[in-house]
């Protein structure tokens, strides 16, 4: 029998923009490199701040909270996260500029929504992961970014169950690719001063 629950979930896309572009200019070997430093510095943040990682795809990283374990200020975490892996990027890319590298550029969607949680996949090869519309509209927001020119979008679903306090911006009340509703987006500006300092909590 397959074991999965209904649960709110806060879902995380990252996307490295214009990656394709660098497969066609880098060498493989350094290609790979590159993406490793850049998904094991995503990933140790995410960590951090109790995300669960669900898959790589690519340059692509999916994250969500409150699953397996409860985290009750799940949108919290991953705002969190975002901020963290923000000022991260900043970094990396005082490193790159050092080097005469161009510069690396993420985009973030986040959305806080009920999925279907559990064991999910084949007979041959079963996943701990997530699904349902929450998953694809955290996926859609992180893709309206290129199109807005955003690094950052959040659902107004995820900042109305944050109970921190945040510099908001709203983007607007955007269909998103493939919807026929509105959802409403919102950023957060000054991020780099807003990152909290203490440890990740899942209370």
């Amino acid at each position: 029998t397959i074991q999965t629950q209904r649960k709110p979930l806060t879902v995380f896309f990252s996307d490295l923009q214009g990656f394709t572009e660098l497969t066609e200019r880098l060498e493989p070997e350094i290609l790979t490199e590159l993406l490793t430093h850049y998904l094991t510095e995503m990933s140790k943040v995410a960590i951090r701040w109790g995300g669960t990682i669900d898959k790589f795809i690519g340059d692509a990283i999916m994250v969500f909270w409150n699953a397996p374990d409860i985290q009750t200020m799940h949108p919290d975490l991953s705002i969190k996260c975002a901020l963290e892996i923000q000022k991260k990027i900043l970094e990396f890319n005082q490193q790159r500029a050092q080097n005469k590298l161009p510069p690396l550029k993420t985009r973030i969607g986040i959305h806080t929504g009920t999925v279907l949680a559990g064991e999910i996949g084949s007979s041959q090869r079963m996943n701990y992961t997530i699904v349902g519309d929450s998953v694809n509209t955290a996926a859609r927001l992180e893709a309206l970014g290129k199109e807005i020119d955003e690094t950052l979008c959040i659902s107004g679903e995820t900042k109305m169950k944050c109970q921190d306090v945040y510099a908001w911006e709203n983007v607007g009340n955007i269909i998103l690719r493939g919807r026929k509703e509105q959802t409403e987006v919102y950023t957060i500006k000054s991020s780099l001063n807003l990152i909290d300092s203490k440890k990740a909590s899942s209370n």
